[in-house]
């Protein structure tokens, strides 16, 4: 089996001059990713030819696959074509059939001549593959180099990913015999740095695994793999470190494959009525439940005291219910963190906790929410047991 790795390159000065971030890499990395592809490293550069020529002469001495973005519209700075056309001294020719598609583009614009530069997007190597490109104007092509596979997309997110759902991804998957990998873990985790589960998940030194830890405010992601005909043939001391991983981080997961902290909320309590009282978040729970979720049921009380929510004015409910409510906590001017006091009342029942977030943190008020219902998910099996006990002795 082949150790598959690949390059990302994304072209535009707009990239980075931070007018537009650039999500392309990060779409395509996952997707390369999950057919068992390694990416060695993600390259953003300009507009700026010489600056693309380095770019691809890297990527070339590092990777087997080279996937490009950006740079092959008609204006006078997408310039992929001439870096590419002066590294490996391209002959180019006219795709002739997608000539009535930019007639079609610009009869949009009223009677008007077409400029000539609007053809130099239907360039593509006289030995490479035009990649169809339903959804615009620019030719998508690949091409093979010393053995190693390049593919050239267009910049516009929606043309870039149908090409490769619909044509880069069963390409590679059926030109090359990568081996097929097995998923072993895929988790959820939060309440966690990423620096502490490197620190759990370094014992798994095995070459044939790929591991990966992604995160995003704050949620942290760990997904381990390993070839499909490794799985049963695993070493014991493999299986061993691979069980003490799971064991350390346990306490930390929340769910699975991708999933949302506020998803898995909404899917745990979309029976339960329930009352966020805060007084210190400005309501930032509340938005992100309704954000996943805009028909999901939830009564968020900004700037009161809980006793205006008395057991007594709960009376009503025939089943269970939760209240949340969220107060800042001792402020210290000198201190590095953010106090939030969390009390979370489930029919009665009472439990109370302390959360803190460093202000170097950024998007605090969403981090300390996520945190907020993160805390509430793992206390729910607790109240239910304390509920279904009370019932039992009252019953």
């Amino acid at each position: 089996m082949q150790e598959a790795t690949a390059t990302i390159i994304s072209i535009g000065s707009e990239l980075i001059d931070g007018m537009i971030a650039d999500t392309n890499s990060k779409w395509i990395a996952k997707n390369l990713q999950s057919i068992g592809i390694n990416v060695a490293s993600i390259m953003i550069v300009p507009d700026t030819k010489e600056q693309i020529v380095s770019a691809v002469k890297t990527a070339l001495s590092q990777s087997k696959i080279l996937v490009m973005n950006g740079g092959l519209g008609a204006t006078h700075d997408d310039l992929t074509r001439k870096a590419l056309g002066e590294i490996f001294s391209i002959q180019w020719q006219y795709y002739i059939s997608g000539a009535e598609k930019i007639k079609r583009a610009y009869s949009g614009y009223g009677n008007r001549d077409i400029p000539m530069e609007a053809y130099n997007q239907l360039m593509y190597p006289s030995e490479g593959k035009v990649l169809e490109n339903d959804l615009g104007t620019a030719v998508s092509f690949s091409f093979t180099h010393d053995g190693k596979d390049i593919y050239v997309l267009p910049g516009v997110p929606a043309e870039m990913k149908a090409i490769v759902n619909n044509v880069v991804v069963p390409e590679i998957i059926n030109k090359h015999d990568f081996g097929k990998y097995d998923v072993w873990m895929d988790w959820m985790l939060y309440g966690v740095t990423e620096e502490e589960v490197a620190k759990v998940i370094e014992s798994l030194h095995d070459s044939r695994l790929k591991i990966g830890v992604f995160v995003e405010q704050g949620m942290i992601r760990v997904k381990i793999s390993g070839p499909a005909d490794y799985t049963d043939n695993m070493p014991e001391y493999v299986r061993h470190y691979y069980h003490q991983v799971q064991m350390s981080l346990s306490s930390w997961k929340y769910g699975e494959k991708g999933v949302k902290v506020e998803e898995i909320f909404i899917l745990m309590f979309s029976t339960i009525p329930f009352f966020i009282v805060d007084n210190a978040l400005g309501g930032t729970c509340v938005s992100l439940l309704k954000r996943q979720d805009c028909s999901f049921i939830v009564s968020g009380i900004v700037g009161i005291n809980l006793s205006v929510i008395s057991t007594e004015s709960l009376s009503w409910l025939d089943s269970s219910y939760v209240i949340i409510e969220l107060n800042w906590g001792n402020k210290d001017e000198n201190s590095e963190q953010t106090y939030l006091n969390l009390v979370v009342t489930f029919s009665g029942s009472r439990f109370e906790e302390e959360i803190t977030v460093a202000h170097s943190q950024t998007n605090i008020y969403e981090r300390l929410s996520r945190m907020v219902l993160f805390k509430v998910l793992k206390w729910k099996p607790s109240l239910e047991m304390k509920e279904t006990s009370i019932n039992e002795h009252c019953g």
